[in-house]
């Protein structure tokens, strides 16, 4: 478990590099949000993590799961009623597509593994979001994002090694 503990840190502390936050950088808005939503997701998938292991269908897990989440947020739609155009809804529906695949993908992932062990690769979206960046946005990285990338990706390896070893001592 201390493995793990540290394996997390090291992603966490190349997403640092990754993210380089200012000293008021956690004070805005947008990151309290970022943080909430952090705290929410890391909550719901231990919810998702029980539901599994207690032997729940992954389809019932995923369709509660995502009714539940469209319910809640309807209210929103109303606060600025702005309106989409063609192309903003076409793309909130590759969104949702994507997202979907994601859910069905995640929730596989913990009911065969515990949380602190897939929470690893969590990490690993801001490397694929980097990447999505460059081709979509051409936004070039820095040197302290590559070695957070790397950092990121040790981690996530050595955390896969890690329970490999535990499966078979254990």
């Amino acid at each position: 478990a201390i493995q793990q503990y540290a394996l997390i840190a090291l992603a966490l502390f190349g997403a640092g590099l990754v993210l380089k936050p200012s000293a008021g950088v956690y004070l805005d808005q947008a990151s309290f949000v970022a943080i909430a939503g952090a705290i929410f997701a890391g909550i719901a998938y231990t919810m998702v993590r029980l539901l599994s292991i207690r032997g729940e269908d992954n389809m019932i897990i995923i369709f509660v799961f995502s009714v539940f989440s469209s319910l809640f947020c309807v209210p929103f739609l109303f606060v600025d009623n702005v309106s989409l155009s063609y192309k903003q809804v076409i793309l909130l529906l590759g969104a949702a597509v994507c997202g979907c695949c994601g859910q069905f993908s995640v929730t596989a992932a913990y009911r065969y593994a515990p949380a602190a062990e897939i929470s690893i690769f969590d990490y690993t979206q801001i490397i694929f979001a980097a990447c999505f960046g460059w081709i979509f946005f051409q936004q070039v990285a820095d040197e302290k994002s590559y070695i957070g990338y790397m950092l990121i990706l040790l981690a996530a390896a050595l955390m896969y090694l890690v329970n490999k070893k535990q499966i078979k001592t254990g």
